[in-house]
């Protein structure tokens, strides 16, 4: 009977706390003033969050983004939000509405996080009362509502399961003594209870998983060391490793087996130590008021010293509130006077203890920087340890008062007077006004931007623009977003480009995320012709251009664009209300020029595209480069091998990697294969060796750089060899090699010219800013220094040109590596209207600078920026005879 009181009031105090909670996101928020229509994350980073929505409603799984990269799709195994994804699919059960359910699932997270924060309490012996009280405090700390655009981070749930799991590895949280059976096996009911939990931790994130690990190994080594008994660090290892265990499973072996783990490396070069310490945690962040506070005094100090600490990043989310900040104050003055806490006091101490040890690992300077050195640096955001604190903090604050009503044994419903009051204070300091107007906090111009009228506003107009796009192209079409890479400067917010497919129904989007090769390829094809440009996508069967006019450094540059795509398609556009996209219908202009095509010379050219865009090379083998103990005059065009005689060659050095190897020629089918290095030291395995009389093809892989590396071939007949070929293998699988350069040669002859890419002004700069730009001209002053753009170029020769006015006082010259190497300028033409020259790149160049300096009185006016690739002749050998022949 006492058990099942007990159960009732556990499930009365849950009703009680998930309705407080709900009542205060409702007023804190203005629930009643929303649109739940609108996605709560419609912002920067938490557009990628309505994506995924968006796309598993479509049926998509959350590695398959179908509707990004088109028309090719692109795949990311880098997901780590297993578990909020799966609350999601739960929750498109009963809605196929994106934005309702990302709304739903915002709201979920301060139930679950609630139900987590509330079972711990009850668990470390706080009354229901107070449960109710931390539960309700730590749901409203302020990095709950700043972290809508980390949309997944708000999942705040699991960290109170995390630290069970740390406080039972300090060996403070108590179980009873009774074990679980698992088939013929009894396994301890704390045990099991701690892997579903680490598990849960798992499939949550990888953030908040291996700041869990870090607190889980250090505390546990600590008690182990104290107690000697090593049982405690050896749970923690088993805990820690069923927390890796989902992330390695979906995350870490699918991009290292699926995708040869170059999207990892790719993340991981992109981050550095320095990062660290840029979102490392400052300690007297912890204690600032809320931005916006509404006590005026406090909001203004909060923004007067957020701006002197340079805090111009997501740091500024770690703020506690005066509950928390008190918590944890007490918990580290534990350590130090041996009153605080009475009875309590172990718990206080265990608490103090594991906030010192956040800090020293979180804090900037702190020993997060030896992680980065040692491990990765790809976990960078330390400040993020900041909920832990917190939660720490609030179990203190609720410890404290606990001790507090046990001494002075009020009644009850002063009791409750004396928690809800300080549950309003609690929430009423935490939260700000803004939270109710604005969707986002700017920490750059420290103030809250972007009201929900705004957002809502521009939400339904995007809707109503796409569904008119869709009108006009028709359902299913792809839309080319313009520009590629855009300038993020002044007032523009990223990400703008996911909004295309968040507010359309059924268009795909050329916006890239994770195909890197696709999105450096479509920056280089907008730097072409606008004419070359057209032709490119409506050969790859896009219909339509939207150009967001926002995304430009300048107005010249976008009426450059605009100007270029209006004038061939005879059409001033489709302009949205806000007057920054213009979307042109390119489809007749497409049915014109694809009607001189064949569906097959179609099928080719679209396979060449995606080839160039994969760099896919075929290289031929010049027979020159092969020898015969004959060593037959006739080897520059062919190859006669007399039986018993072995031909061998050409001695290159090829880089690690897959490789295919293809010989044409007369009489093979019993020839004998073999591959070596190193003058014949080395023997290289061939896979898939495979003959017929006329070719003969095999595979073979190289570990590392290898230098002089063999073809050999020999037969008990007499043979000739026509040409070899060999292909280093990046995409999933080899290609033909007619069909390869029947492409090659099909837009070479095609797209003429479209080797010509122009240098934009916001890549070009004077002094401390970008160059100016007046009536689609760029402008270089007296005496002044023009430097940039920072482009990487690959091995070969280029052509520059520039054109304007008063060129002709103009010193010109080349540098890579940022100003580090100088590149030979040569055949230089200077006149007053243009400057033309050449450089030849011996290797691939990054941070390269095309720099002109005016040393004339007059103002250099430049009408064209251009650099084209000097294409070489190449050679084909029998595959570009029949080509030419045909």
């Amino acid at each position: 009977m006492i058990k099942e009181n007990k159960k009732v009031k556990e499930g009365l105090s849950l009703i009680i706390d998930a309705i407080v909670t709900l009542l205060a996101v409702f007023i804190v928020f203005r629930i009643w003033e929303r649109d739940i229509y609108v996605p709560i994350s419609y912002q920067n980073d938490g557009l990628g969050a309505v994506a995924t929505i968006k796309g598993v409603i479509e049926g998509n799984w959350i590695w398959d983004r179908p509707y990004w990269s088109a028309p090719y799709g692109e795949t990311t195994y880098l997901v780590d939000y297993i578990l909020p994804a799966i609350i999601v699919k739960v929750i498109t059960l009963f809605s196929k509405n994106a934005a309702l359910v990302d709304n739903i699932f915002w709201l979920l997270t301060y139930l679950l996080t609630m139900i987590t924060t509330y079972g711990l309490l009850r668990n470390l012996k706080v009354r229901y009362s107070l449960a109710i009280f931390g539960s309700v405090i730590y749901n409203f700390l302020p990095y709950h509502y700043f972290r809508i655009e980390h949309f997944w981070l708000c999942g705040c749930y699991v960290i109170p399961l995390a630290l069970w799991i740390i406080l039972e590895g300090m060996d403070f949280i108590e179980y009873k003594k009774n074990s679980i059976s698992i088939g013929k096996y009894f396994i301890p009911k704390n045990v099991v209870i701690n892997i579903l939990f680490a598990i849960i931790i798992g499939l949550n994130g990888i953030y908040y998983s291996i700041f869990s690990i870090i607190l889980i190994l250090i505390s546990s080594f600590i008690v182990s060391m104290n107690k000697k008994k090593y049982i405690y660090f050896v749970r923690s290892l088993l805990y820690s490793g069923f927390i890796m265990l989902p992330i390695c499973t979906y995350y870490f072996l699918p991009s290292i087996f699926l995708d040869g783990g170059k999207t990892l490396t790719a993340v991981e070069a992109t981050r550095n130590v320095g990062e660290i310490e840029l979102y490392g945690l400052k300690i007297s962040s912890l204690f600032f008021p809320v931005q916006g506070h509404r006590i005026s005094a406090f909001a203004d100090f909060t923004k007067k010293y957020s701006e002197m600490l340079g805090i111009r990043n997501e740091a500024f989310t770690v703020t506690l509130g005066l509950i928390m900040s008190i918590g944890l104050i007490v918990s580290i003055l534990s350590l130090f006077f041996n009153y605080i806490g009475g009875k309590r006091r172990n718990t206080i101490i265990k608490l103090g203890q594991l906030n010192v040890i956040i800090l020293l690992i979180a804090c900037t300077g702190g020993m997060a920087h030896y992680i980065g050195i040692f491990l990765t640096s790809s976990i960078r955001c330390y400040n993020r340890m900041s909920i832990f604190i917190a939660l720490n903090a609030v179990i203190v604050v609720c410890v404290l008062i606990e001790e507090l009503f046990r001494k002075i044994s009020i009644n009850c419903i002063i009791e409750y007077i004396i928690i809800a009051a300080l549950m309003v204070i609690g929430i009423w300091d935490q939260t700000s006004d803004s939270f109710s107007q604005y969707s986002l906090f700017n920490p750059e111009k420290n103030e809250y931007q972007w009201s929900y009228k705004e957002k809502e506003q521009e939400y339904h107009e995007l809707n109503k623009y796409f569904d008119n796009i869709e009108n006009i192209v028709g359902a299913g079409a792809t839309i080319y977003q313009m520009p590629q890479m855009a300038y993020y400067g002044g007032d523009n917010i990223p990400f703008v480009k996911m909004k295309g497919y968040i507010c359309s129904k059924n268009l795909k989007w050329t916006y890239s995320e994770w195909y890197p090769a696709y999105k450096e390829w479509l920056n280089i094809l907008e730097q072409k012709e606008p004419e070359t440009f057209l032709k490119t996508i409506a050969m790859m069967g896009i219909t339509g251009v939207l150009i967001d006019k926002e995304s430009y450094a300048t107005e010249d540059e976008f009426q450059t664009v605009y100007k270029g795509i209006k004038n061939l398609c005879n059409e001033e556009g489709y302009v949205d209300s806000s007057g920054n996209l213009y979307f042109f219908d390119i489809t007749k202009y497409s049915e014109n020029y694809l009607s001189k095509f064949s569906q097959d010379e179609m099928e080719i050219n679209r396979k060449a595209i995606k080839n160039e865009i994969d760099g896919v090379s075929i290289t031929y083998i010049g027979i020159d480069k092969f020898f015969t103990t004959q060593n037959e005059a006739e080897k520059e065009t062919y190859i006669n091998l007399i039986a018993g005689e072995t031909q061998y060659g050409p001695y290159i050095d090829l880089p690690e990697g897959e490789y295919r190897i293809t010989v044409y020629g007369e009489n093979l089918a019993n020839v004998h294969a073999w591959v070596t290095a190193g003058g014949g030291d080395k023997t290289i395995k061939l896979k898939n060796f495979i003959s017929s009389d006329s070719k003969i093809t095999y595979d073979f892989a190289l570990e590392e750089l290898t230098e002089d590396v063999e073809f050999l071939m020999e037969s008990n007949e007499d043979i000739r060899i026509l040409g070899y070929y060999y292909e280093l293998k990046n995409t999933q699988d080899y290609h033909d090699i007619y069909e390869y350069y029947q492409g090659v040669w099909n837009l070479a002859k095609e797209m003429n010219g479209s080797n010509k890419m122009s240098v934009k002004g916001q890549d070009l700069y004077v002094g401390q800013g970008k160059i100016a730009t007046i009536n689609n001209r760029m402008i270089l002053d007296a005496n002044k220094l023009q430097y940039g753009p920072y482009y990487y170029l690959l091995e070969g020769k280029y052509n520059i040109k520039i054109r304007g006015k008063n060129l002709g006082n103009a010193k010109v010259w080349v540098t890579s590596n940022c100003g580090k190497k100088e590149i030979a300028v040569n055949d230089l033409e200077i006149t007053d209207n243009s400057i033309s020259y050449q450089i030849m790149l011996g290797q691939d160049e990054e941070g390269i600078e095309f720099l002109m300096e005016n040393q004339g009185d007059s103002v250099i006016e430049i009408e064209e920026y251009s650099y084209s690739p000097v294409e070489e002749e190449k050679e084909w050998g029998i595959i570009g005879e029949y080509i030419k022949e045909e």
